[in-house]
């Protein structure tokens, strides 16, 4: 069953939170891209709201394989990139222990 609610309200943050992006990102240089998309637990409307939201306030990318990412949403989040026209990241960058499904030696 779809929470129509909770979507109208994720549309409404989205928006006001997309706003200021190209202001903010683009203004500083910087190209906006949705990290790890993968770990937030949205329905198919809610990600449709935020892919929708975020291309049209000028985000310009979806990181497509990050270490928080399975192989299958790999192929899931390269299929958003090719719908939307985004380009495709990798993430590289390490936060802390546990955040990863590897883990590397110090």
């Amino acid at each position: 069953m779809m929470n129509h609610a909770r979507t109208f309200v994720l549309l409404g943050a989205l928006t006001a939170l997309f706003a200021g992006l190209g202001y903010l990102i683009g203004g500083a240089g910087g190209m906006a891209v949705v990290a790890h998309p993968g770990r937030y637990k949205f329905t198919p409307n809610e990600e449709y709201a935020l892919f929708t939201e975020f291309k049209g306030h000028g985000g310009r990318g979806v990181e497509v394989v990050t270490g928080s990412h399975t192989p299958d949403q790999y192929a899931v989040y390269a299929e958003v990139a090719r719908r939307y026209g985004f380009l495709a990241s990798r993430g590289t960058d390490f936060h802390a222990p546990g955040e990863a499904r590897f883990e590397f030696d110090a």
